[in-house]
């Protein structure tokens, strides 16, 4: 397929196109063309929906662009034993589809799911509004099946919960944005949709008045699903007009009109106005969808590191305390910003991600400087593609 066909374009990286697009129907074909290109010493980028394909440094070589699109559809789904087998080029608007008929929900959560691909969102290792109470990728995965440069299937973990095969391997694969391999199934455990689910949000004169109100709500204890502060500039997109904390609740009827009223009132103490959010998925569609566009992602448990770029007039900011986590919109900033954040920020054992670049920082590292576990980053990528062309130079110091 030639360079400037309308496909390889697509799967372009910051003006980097690749020689040609595959497509395999099959797992082994994938692993096929895996070990076909290691002989030759292709480059290989996996891709899916491409709504992360930006995410991460350019690769030093990109030969191949292998499309999971073909690798779709549901392997089988156990609403009895609430886990479900999907294949990775199925976007995560197809599983939640069918788990709905089930009331049954998935807690990994990427932005734009109509898009976004099981096997792209655990390379990412995607998150949500839903983190707090269900985690990241990896706390949803109990099993993988991964294509390796080696022309094996690598399978990690099983197809039910209680599983004790070993070391879970599906850990490596998730959150390494496919430079050890490409995830070509995965299973998962799915939890009951809630009888009922709350949002209480409640206004602050400034971005710290919506952080102390955040420290109050997060001792609500079981039922609290998700808890958020979004700056001002953000909280006109839901047509609020200062920084606001929200707060969303789920459980049984009782339990969740019982946890918003605890809401309401530990909000009582703060000098913010509360009230009940009635459409509650709107907001969190918003929220969910809100890193797909962000400039940086801050991760740092120090809460004056997120407080100090979130008070800017000049930035949209969504905030998980709880977790540490900021995701922020600041498309006017320069090199010169984003280093001096990241000095900041490494100061309280943080750090920051280029999570979407501007053309401004085309030229900055997405990762910044490696952490003390980059040794065993790179010996892991010297097991599993000894060869580098899976993604190569694509994730943290060059791998």
């Amino acid at each position: 397929m030639p360079a400037d066909s309308a496909e390889a374009v697509r799967y372009a990286i910051r003006g980097m196109v690749p020689a040609r697009v595959l497509r395999p129907d099959r797992e082994q074909d994938v692993a096929d063309v895996l070990q076909a290109a290691r002989e030759v010493g292709e480059a290989v980028v996996p891709v899916g929906g491409g709504t992360m394909l930006d995410i991460g440094d350019p690769p030093s070589a990109y030969t191949l662009a292998l499309a999971t699109d073909h690798l779709t559809g549901i392997v089988v789904h156990n609403p009895g034993d609430l886990t479900i087998v999907v294949r990775a080029g199925t976007t995560l608007a197809e599983v939640e589809s069918e788990l709905a008929r089930y009331g049954q929900f998935l807690s990994l959560q990427a932005p734009f799911p109509e898009r976004a691909t099981i096997g792209g969102a655990l390379a990412a290792n995607a998150s949500g509004p839903l983190r707090l109470a269900y985690g990241a990728a990896r706390d949803a995965v109990i099993g993988t099946r991964v294509a390796l440069p080696s022309g094996q299937i690598a399978r990690s973990g099983g197809r039910v919960v209680k599983n004790v095969a070993g070391y879970d391997l599906s850990k490596l694969f998730i959150g390494s944005f496919g430079t050890l391999g490409i995830i070509v199934e995965a299973a998962f455990k799915v939890f009951p949709r809630h009888q009922a689910r709350r949002m209480v949000v409640t206004a602050a004169p400034d971005f710290p008045g919506a952080i102390r109100c955040a420290t109050l709500m997060a001792g609500l204890g079981p039922g609290l699903l998700s808890l958020a502060v979004v700056n001002s500039r953000l909280a006109r997109a839901f047509g609020w007009d200062s920084p606001a904390t929200v707060v969303l609740v789920g459980g049984t009827e009782g339990a969740t009109k019982e946890l918003a009223m605890e809401a309401i009132s530990r909000a009582s103490s703060t000098s913010g106005h509360t009230w009940e959010e009635f459409e509650p998925d709107r907001i969190l569609e918003v929220l969910r969808d809100f890193p797909g566009r962000a400039t940086v992602r801050i991760s740092s448990l120090d809460r004056d590191r997120h407080t100090s770029v979130a008070s800017s007039e000049d930035v949209e900011a969504l905030a998980y305390p709880s977790i540490g986590t900021s995701f922020v919109f600041a498309p006017r900033w320069t090199p010169q910003d984003v280093a001096a954040l990241r000095h900041d920020a490494a100061q309280a054992g943080g750090h920051v991600v280029v999570w979407h670049g501007s053309p401004a920082l085309d030229d900055m590292s997405t990762w910044g400087e490696p952490g003390p576990e980059f040794a065993l980053m790179r010996a892991v990528k010297g097991v599993f593609d000894p060869d580098r062309i899976m993604s190569p130079g694509r994730f943290v110091g060059d791998i």
